[in-house]
């Protein structure tokens, strides 16, 4: 499973609050966003709206990481591979693998 690709971005029309991404084939509406208040709305939309960036940091982190593990012998902590399984399940989720 892909997600929508290109750049998702915050649109507030009126007081509606929604993702857009800016697709090969012009603007694509991903969500509109609901909440008690406006700025948790908004606080909800920005978080969303950032979530294709916070995956492919995610992932590039994991590279990072795995070079890291790879290249020291094995000589980590364990709270280095905890972190690392926990980002892994993130992954899983985020991209429905989970």
């Amino acid at each position: 499973m892909k997600h929508t690709q290109g750049k998702w971005e915050l649109s507030i029309k009126g007081v509606a609050f929604y993702i857009e991404a800016d697709t090969l084939n012009g603007e694509e509406h991903i969500a509109e966003v609901f909440g008690h208040s406006v700025s948790e709305v908004e606080a909800n939309a920005r978080l969303i709206a950032s979530a294709p960036e916070l995956l492919e940091a995610l992932l590039d982190t994991m590279t990072i990481a795995n070079n890291f593990i790879n290249n020291h012998d094995g000589h980590i902590m364990s709270e280095t591979y905890e972190t690392i399984d926990n980002a892994i399940e993130i992954i899983k989720k985020a991209t429905g693998e989970l």
